[in-house]
């Protein structure tokens, strides 16, 4: 689906909530203002099994190891989210990736509470992963890594997504419009289109 195809869809998901329908705003209707802000949201929200054309491998990324068993790596460009990430040696994966500054974070600089080989952590800081961690003298190798990124709405974004994406952007659009009620309405809708996936 193109992008003026979605922006369509939305104008139909505004006039079906409306009161005045879209009419009342004519060609002024500032729909891409927020449909990127809209499907970065969706992007974070929605089940990682929809989002194959948005998933990435980054096991190639650089590795900076650190002299405590902890390294860094760079994360793609556009991540929006982590799907999967495992060192060699670990026991298991990290599949969600925590904050700076959230409690998990503090721990890290513990050594008696941070993530190990049986339970890593995850740590994004801008647009690198910090990882704890292995033992010292380990090789810091990646062994799988998948992220989500930011797809522009468009030919290439999952198409299971739109109805959601549509309503989202809806009532982003609605509220700035100042027409409370129907932005209620079109974010119910955009709910419900998640709740289906």
């Amino acid at each position: 689906m193109t992008r003026d195809e979605i922006k369509l869809r939305v104008l139909q998901c505004v006039d079906e909530v409306s009161e005045d329908g879209v009419a009342n705003f004519g060609l002024d209707y500032p729909i891409d203002g927020f449909l990127d802000e809209a499907a970065r949201q969706v992007l974070c929200m929605a089940p990682l099994e929809v989002l194959a054309g948005a998933v990435v491998d980054f096991a190639s990324s650089p590795v900076m190891p650190l002299d405590d068993g902890s390294g860094i790596v760079a994360l793609p460009e556009g991540f929006v989210r982590l799907k999967t990430f495992r060192m060699k040696g670990w026991k298991r994966p990290v599949t969600t990736a925590y904050p700076v500054g959230s409690p998990v974070y503090f721990r890290q600089f513990n050594r008696c509470m941070r993530g190990g080989c049986a339970k890593p952590v995850a740590i994004i800081d801008g647009d690198t992963l910090c990882y704890f961690s292995l033992p010292r003298d380990a090789d810091h190798v990646v062994e799988s890594a998948e992220a989500v990124v930011f797809v522009t709405p468009g030919e290439r974004f999952p198409g299971k997504l739109v109805p959601s994406l549509a309503w989202l952007a809806a009532s982003k659009v609605l509220t700035v419009m100042n027409e409370s009620e129907a932005a209620a309405e079109a974010r119910a809708m955009y709910q419900e289109q998640m709740n289906l996936l």
